[in-house]
């Protein structure tokens, strides 16, 4: 699957890629959103929720791309709020995430707790949230795309691509 292009662009800053795709309504915290060591993305439809900057927020997808896009990230999110209404909850995209190879850092629900699929980190507060953002975050080694003219100076000129394939040309022949 190609890389969707906003994701695209963030992997050249060599930052690790935080997402939550989903719904943005009342379960779901944004505090556990801000102070991230990375690219913060959040894809879905959005409840009236205040996103902390700088969160890149993008429109809901579809069930066709979303699997694009969640394999282009590097860490998946289930920043859930901690209440009555979410302690009741087993978030399905769970698996979803699960099933992607990604690490999926998610609040201390309960039904979370009884699932320990590998793969899965839990953590019970905000400050929980981040240290465990913050190892996976260590963890990811993307290198940052150079500036488009280091990258044109380290092609070789018309000159001597011509030679290297005259004297392959020569050799083969």
């Amino acid at each position: 699957r190609p890389t969707p292009a906003p994701l695209a662009e963030l992997q050249r800053t060599g930052l690790p890629i935080f997402l939550f795709a989903g719904l943005v309504d009342e379960r779901v915290d944004p505090t556990l959103l801000s102070g991230l060591p990375g690219e913060v993305v959040v894809v879905g439809q959005n409840r009236g929720v205040h996103l902390p900057g700088p969160v890149h927020v993008f429109p809901e997808v579809s069930y066709e791309v979303l699997p694009a896009w969640l394999q282009a990230a590097d860490v998946l999110l289930l920043p859930y709020r901690r209440n009555a209404q979410t302690d009741s909850i087993q978030p399905l995209k769970t698996r979803e995430y699960l099933a992607t190879g990604r690490p999926v850092v998610a609040s201390a629900l309960p039904e979370l707790r009884r699932l320990a699929l590998p793969g899965l980190r839990l953590a019970e507060d905000s400050r929980a949230f981040r240290k465990v953002c913050a190892e996976l975050g260590a963890a990811i080694t993307r290198p940052a795309a150079p500036p488009p003219q280091a990258a044109l100076n380290s092609l070789a000129s018309w000159e001597e691509q011509a030679a290297s394939l005259l004297s392959f040309a020569t050799a083969a022949g």
